[in-house]
């Protein structure tokens, strides 16, 4: 009973080990603002599509605005919808507060603007 339970054990543990944190952790999904198309999201270096990353992202997620030379704030978007027909694979997100001079919303903490010389 105890060699049993150590091993049911030892194969969960693995098991968490390998499964590492919820894949939502380390999404940073992308959205241009005026219109509020979902690109998609970046995940521990590699690209996401913009149908994967809206079924990893919920509502209230905290984006980042950027302009064209500045971070302009903060906003919250919901989870991200289809526009319908005839563009059903096209996605959107629903930014609040909105914003005119506002480019591309990034859920992540690095800063996406080009170094100026």
């Amino acid at each position: 009973m105890k060699a049993t339970l150590e091993k049911t054990f030892a194969g969960l543990a693995a098991l968490l080990i390998c499964t590492g944190a919820s894949p939502a952790a380390d999404l940073h999904p992308i959205v241009e603002v005026q219109s509020g198309y979902l690109f998609g999201a970046i995940s521990d270096g590699k690209w996401i599509k913009a149908d994967e990353t809206a079924k990893l992202i919920g509502d209230e997620t905290t984006y980042r605005v950027y302009g064209l030379t500045q971070a302009l704030g903060d906003a919250k978007g919901n989870k991200p919808k289809s526009e319908g027909a005839p563009c059903e694979e096209t996605l959107t997100v629903s930014l609040s507060p909105e914003t005119e001079k506002g480019v591309i919303a990034i859920a992540a903490p690095w800063n996406p603007l080009p170094r100026k010389p």
